[in-house]
């Protein structure tokens, strides 16, 4: 290659490298700022939802006289199986089954 171009890309490389060094400051300054490091603090973001979280985390619980535990089992899925009368289908064998 020719040493003209070598150094001249040398060059171009050093000079974009101080230009960018140079110009670091001026743009990461703005993320160092102090609204913005407000916006992503945590203890700030909940004092601002405290109100709305607890008005919520007393909504769902208010019109229940209950106990957690009775919440909870209201909750849980009970097959239909458990209230049927009489045997369970799977207790007789298929093949003694008759459709017809």
């Amino acid at each position: 290659m020719d040493p003209a171009k070598v150094i001249g890309k040398l060059k171009e490389q050093v000079r974009m490298e101080h230009k960018s060094r140079r110009n670091y400051p001026e743009v990461w300054h703005q993320i160092s700022d102090n609204a913005t490091n407000r916006f992503y603090h945590q203890n700030e973001i909940d004092s601002q939802l405290k109100g709305q979280l607890k008005l919520q985390a007393s909504i769902g619980l208010l019109g229940i006289q209950t106990s957690y535990r009775k919440l909870e089992q209201s909750m849980q899925y009970v097959s239909p199986t458990f209230s049927m009368p009489g045997p369970r289908i799977t207790a007789v064998p298929y093949n003694i089954i008759v459709i017809g």
